[in-house]
């Protein structure tokens, strides 16, 4: 399994992914981790991310995380979705879909500039966010590989 964590630790708001991977990273998660508050994917090197991605995990199911823009409802929510994510298309970047499936977390309002949301998102959501989308990947995780055990069985 391969989680892809886009983002940049240089705006709060889209800091979700990258500080997701540094907690996946600390949690010693079975799975391959790109993207951390170290070493981020962004728009800038996506395409080295994406192409690696491809080569080197051609059979592997992968994750995508990302934050997102929504409605103001949606705020500090997560939404999945089933074909992995389009990085940078709330801030008008066209970028290769990448994930079999992809987690986002909602951290501004779609209805505001975009920028200004990632910029100023709240630190209790992204905090929150963060904390949530980490569990989650380790629940992923830890019954991925349990099913694949017996898958085999």
């Amino acid at each position: 399994m391969v989680i892809c964590c886009i983002g940049t630790p240089k705006v709060k708001g889209d800091s979700v992914a990258p500080r997701v991977g540094d907690a996946l990273l600390k949690h010693n998660i079975n799975a391959f981790v790109y993207g951390t508050s170290t070493n981020p994917i962004t728009a800038l090197n996506y395409a080295t991310f994406y192409n690696h991605i491809k080569c080197c995990h051609k059979n592997d199911f992968v994750i995508a995380v990302d934050c997102a823009l929504g409605n103001k409802k949606e705020i500090g929510s997560i939404k999945l979705t089933k074909q992995g994510i389009l990085p940078g298309k709330a801030i008008g970047k066209s970028l290769a879909s990448i994930g079999n499936i992809g987690i986002l977390g909602q951290v501004g309002d779609i209805k505001k500039p975009a920028f200004d949301e990632l910029k100023f998102a709240s630190d209790s959501v992204v905090d929150e966010l963060v904390e949530k989308i980490t569990d989650l990947l380790i629940t992923i995780s830890d019954n991925f590989y349990i099913n694949k055990k017996i898958a085999k069985f």
